[in-house]
């Protein structure tokens, strides 16, 4: 048997594996050969489709979302809307100070498309959720909003469009559950990639039903980068059927940089100063500031404000506020869930709340 070696051009013409009839040149016979080699398209082939598929994944992957706190200072943007009572200033709860509610209490941006709003984060955020409370219950009602977002407060990236249509049993409450109405919570998700800017904005661009839905409440969801000074991590209570014994604690976290300096902290309860307990453990980044009214917590909105302020020098200070709604503990307790024949049975989606 005469093997004759295949000429170079050839071979890299070969696929792997192949198997392959040759008919040398030097003999009438037939040989049979497998080529068992990488050639170096398929090489580059390959190593082209890993890494596509490696790219593809990285920007599949989608961290987790946080809530992101947002105060009033944060805030710019026209004071320029429907609401009643009218609004002159931002105020939590953010944007204009309007607690959730299913009773058309709210505001609602004007028909042409000026409303916006600008959030200063202060470093950048890699914003991926966001969400408004609708409060109207009645009915259908539409607008388009833009996300964008900004490294100068200045030149504006378009980062998704929001369609904030009413529809009915689409609204969700806090609990995830539909609304049995048109009002609730309506978001959008975006920003996959996880790209991350300072300023970020929402603003009206057009009306799909006869004017923007009379909303209350905004949040920002994301991802913040590593701040080279404290933050505050987390704070409790919130929402609107907070108990009147609830303790309201406020989680600090340290900076990259400098840390929470803990005599600086202080703490305020709708306006009145009080004296929280701060303890801060050993090797731990947060510092919890609590306070328990024991029980005293006043019917209807709070608001508290914490300061506190770092170990640069000279100390750099911040203010942050939150709020939150106390229910009645009687009426809490008298609140049952009917059906739409009047029959008690136990909480579950589509049935309405009625106090006794």
């Amino acid at each position: 048997m005469n093997d004759t070696p295949l000429p170079r051009r050839q071979t890299y013409a070969m696929k792997t594996e192949k198997k392959t009839e040759i008919h040398s040149p030097h003999s009438s016979s037939h040989t049979e050969v497998n080529i068992r080699f990488l050639t170096v398209a398929g090489v580059l082939n390959r190593i082209r489709l890993l890494l596509i598929i490696l790219i593809g994944g990285l920007i599949q992957v989608n961290a987790p979302a946080t809530l992101l706190p947002v105060t009033p200072s944060m805030l710019s943007g026209p004071l320029i809307f429907f609401a009643s009572p009218p609004i002159t200033e931002f105020a939590v709860p953010i944007p204009y100070g309007f607690a959730n509610n299913l009773t058309d209490s709210g505001w609602i941006w004007p028909t042409d498309n000026t409303g916006l709003l600008v959030v200063d984060f202060g470093t950048p955020v890699a914003l991926n959720r966001f969400r408004v409370y609708c409060t109207f219950n009645g009915g259908a009602r539409g607008a388009t909003w833009v996300v964008e977002r900004s490294s100068d407060n200045f030149s504006w990236v378009h980062e998704a469009d929001f369609a904030y249509l009413q529809e009915f049993g689409v609204g969700v409450d806090d609990s995830g559950n539909p609304v049995d109405g048109f009002g609730g919570w309506y978001e959008v998700k975006f920003n996959v990639g996880g790209t991350a800017d300072r300023y970020w904005r929402v603003r009206q661009s057009g009306i799909l039903v006869s004017h923007a839905p009379r909303s209350g409440q905004m949040e920002f969801h994301g991802i913040a980068e590593p701040s080279p000074g404290p933050t505050v991590k987390s704070v409790s209570p919130t929402g609107n059927t907070v108990r009147k014994n609830a303790v309201i604690t406020v989680e600090l976290e340290d900076g990259t940089v400098t840390e929470v300096a803990p005599a600086t902290t202080q703490l305020f309860l709708n306006g009145t100063a009080v004296t929280p307990a701060i303890n801060k453990p050993a090797g731990s980044s947060v510092t919890t500031v609590s306070y328990n009214p024991q029980g005293t917590l006043p019917e209807g909105s709070n608001t508290v404000k914490i300061v506190f302020g770092d170990t640069a020098t000279p100390s750099v200070v911040q203010t942050n506020e939150f709020s939150f709604v106390v229910i009645n503990d009687l009426k809490a307790a008298l609140v049952v869930n009917l059906d739409f024949n009047g029959v008690i049975r136990p909480r579950r989606r589509r049935f309405f709340s009625r106090v006794l």
